[in-house]
C-alpha cells in the first residue's frame, strides 16, 4: 500500500479528495493532509509519502512551487496536481516541474481512480528496482535501516531459502555474471548472484496450504536433475523485514561453509551456528606426503593419493572452500618443484572454473589433474585438442545448431572429447567470457530474433525453442539481460515494426 499526502486550501475539497481515495483507491493510504502549501511541505517532510496530491492555487506556497520543492526533497515522490480548465498555464508549469499527472475539476471518483492507477504502475516499477538494489547491497555485505527494509518489504513476516546449483560463485567473473531477479508481479522475491542460484524471500501470507519446508521441497524437486547437485539452505522460523540482512548473512555463510562438491544437501542455517567446520586434522601430514611424491616424481602415486584425499574429504563433508584451499596448496607444491615460480592468473581462472562447473567429485578430479599436468614439465602430457580458432568455431556451430536442447558444459565436453577446464579456457581465450554467459547470451539473442519474426508467439514456446523448460525462469534471464520482460519486449517490437 502506498502512502499519500493531500493538500488543498478548501476544506470541503480536501475532504472530498480524501473520501474518494479511501473508498475507491484501496492501494493508497492517506497519511497526512494540509490546508496550505507551506504546511503541506512540512507534512511531506515529516511523513515522506509516495504520492503528493495538491491543488494548484493555494496561499503561502502554490501547488507548482510545492511540487518543485518536494521533488528536490524526495525525488521518488509522485506528484499529482489538481486544477481547473482556466488554469492551463499552471498545468504547463506543472509539467515542467516533473509532475506525474494532473486532474481537472470537478473531481470524479473515476477520474481519481484512473490517475492513481497510473501512479501505482509507476510506483510499482520504482519499488521493484529499489528492492532489487536493496537485496543486492545486502547480499554484498551492506547494511540497511529498519525504515527502508519495512518500506520495500511491507508484508510483515517472511521466510527465506537459498538454493545453489553446483559450486559456489566464481571469484573472478562476478562483475560479468548474470544476476537474476524475480519479475515485477511475482509475489515471492527471488535473487541470484548468477543463474546457478536463487535466494527466495517468501511472504508468510503465501504459506497456507503447505508448510514452508514443503514448499521449498517442491522447488528442490523441480530444480534437481542428474547433471547437477543442489545445496539448499533454509531458515526454519519466519522473521520480520528488519531481520533480513542478518538472515541473508546466515544463509550465505551456511552455503559457503556447507557446500560439498558433488553432494546434494538440505541445510538449516540455525543448526550450523558455532560449529568449527575447518578442523585441521591431518592437513599438514597430507601436504607433506604429497610434497614428497612430487619432489621424487612419483606422479602415479601422487594421483592415487590425490583421489584418496578428495574422496575422504567428501565423505567427511569437507566444504568446497576447504577443498579449494588444499588444491591451491598442492598446485603451489607442483610449481615449486617444476621451476614454475611466480603468479600466473590463468591457473587461478582455471581452478575457479574447475570448482564452479564440476557436478561430481570425478569431474572435479579430472579438471584438477588437467591443471596439475600443465605444471609438470617432466611429463609430456597431452592436455587436450589442438588449441585453434577452427576447433572453437566447431563448438560455436554446435551450440547454435542445438540451442533448443538442454546443453551443459558437460554435454559439450563429451561431444568434443575435452575436459571442462580446457573448454572453459577456450571460451575465456576466444570470447573473453565464461561458457555459461556465452550460452545464455546466444539463447537470449535467438529469443529476440524469434520475437521480432513473430510478436504473437507464446512466451512458453520461445522458452522451449531456446532451451529453457521453465518459462518463468526464462523471463527472469531475459529481463536480466535486456532490461525488460519478454512481454514488454514484444510490445516494443510491435510498436517499432509499426513505424516501418
Amino acid at each position: 500500500m502506498y502512502s499519500v499526502v493531500v493538500v488543498d486550501d478548501e476544506p470541503a475539497s480536501l475532504n472530498h479528495i480524501c473520501a474518494i481515495i479511501e473508498k475507491k483507491c484501496s492501494q493508497f493510504n492517506i497519511v497526512g493532509r494540509a490546508e496550505n502549501g507551506k504546511s503541506g511541505l512540512e507534512e511531506v517532510k515529516k511523513k515522506r509519502p509516495d504520492v503528493l496530491i495538491s491543488d494548484v492555487k493555494m496561499p503561502l506556497l502554490n501547488g507548482i512551487e510545492l511540487t518543485s520543492l518536494v521533488k528536490k526533497e524526495i525525488p521518488d515522490c509522485m506528484s499529482v496536481i489538481i486544477s481547473g480548465y482556466q488554469d492551463f498555464e499552471y498545468i504547463k508549469g506543472a509539467i515542467q516541474s516533473e509532475v506525474c499527472d494532473y486532474i481537472l475539476k470537478p473531481i470524479t471518483p473515476n477520474n481519481m481512480a484512473a490517475v492513481l492507477e497510473g501512479v501505482k504502475q509507476k510506483l510499482d516499477q520504482i519499488y521493484y528496482m529499489q528492492r532489487n538494489q536493496l537485496v543486492r547491497k545486502i547480499c554484498r555485505g551492506c547494511d540497511a535501516d529498519e525504515e527502508t527494509l519495512n518500506k520495500y518489504f511491507p508484508n510483515g513476516c517472511y521466510y527465506a531459502a537459498l538454493i545453489r546449483k553446483n559450486g559456489l560463485p566464481r571469484r573472478f567473473l562476478n562483475g560479468s555474471d548474470i544476476e537474476i531477479f524475480s519479475g515485477i508481479n511475482e509475489q515471492m522475491y527471488i535473487y541470484g548472484r548468477d543463474e546457478m542460484e536463487a535466494l527466495y524471500i517468501i511472504p508468510e501470507l503465501l504459506i497456507f496450504k503447505k508448510s514452508f519446508e514443503q514448499m521449498v521441497g517442491d522447488i528442490i524437486k523441480k530444480e534437481k536433475n542428474d547433471q547437477q547437485y543442489l545445496t539448499s539452505v533454509l531458515v526454519r522460523e519466519s522473521f520480520h523485514a528488519a531481520e533480513l540482512p542478518a538472515v541473508m548473512k546466515k544463509l550465505y555463510r551456511t552455503l559457503d561453509t556447507g557446500s560439498v562438491v558433488g553432494t546434494n544437501q538440505i541445510l538449516f542455517a540455525e543448526d550450523r551456528d558455532g560449529i568449527n567446520f575447518q578442523l585441521e586434522l591431518n592437513k599438514e601430514e597430507v601436504l607433506q606426503k604429497l610434497e614428497y611424491m612430487i619432489r621424487e616424481h612419483q606422479y602415479d602415486n601422487f594421483r592415487s593419493e590425490i583421489k584418496k584425499c578428495f574422496m575422504n574429504w567428501q565423505a567427511q563433508k569437507r566444504c568446497q572452500l576447504f577443498a579449494e584451499g588444499m588444491a591451491r596448496q598442492i598446485l603451489y607444491l607442483i610449481q615449486k618443484y617444476n621451476n614454475n615460480a611466480g603468479f600466473d592468473s590463468k591457473y587461478e581462472f582455471m581452478m575457479d572454473d574447475a570448482f564452479f562447473y564440476a557436478t561430481s567429485l570425478e569431474e572435479l578430479l579430472e579438471s584438477l589433474y588437467f591443471i596439475f599436468n600443465l605444471n609438470i614439465k617432466e611429463e609430456n602430457v597431452n592436455c587436450g585438442k589442438v588449441d585453434s580458432p577452427e576447433f572453437f568455431k566447431l563448438i560455436q556451430d554446435y551450440l547454435n545448431k542445438n540451442i533448443s536442447e538442454p546443453i551443459t558444459l558437460q554435454t559439450v565436453c563429451k561431444k568434443f572429447g575435452v575436459s571442462q577446464t580446457y573448454l572453459s579456457r577456450l571460451f575465456r581465450k576466444y570470447e573473453n567470457t565464461s561458457f555459461n554467459n556465452y550460452l545464455t547470451n546466444i539463447r537470449i539473442e535467438r529469443a529476440k530474433k524469434l520475437i521480432a519474426k513473430d510478436s504473437d508467439i507464446y512466451i512458453k514456446d520461445i522458452a522451449t525453442m531456446v532451451g529453457y523448460k521453465d518459462q518463468f525462469y526464462f523471463s527472469r534471464i531475459f529481463r536480466s539481460i535486456t532490461g525488460m520482460c519478454p512481454t514488454d519486449y514484444m510490445e516494443n517490437t510491435g510498436k517499432t515494426d509499426g513505424l516501418h
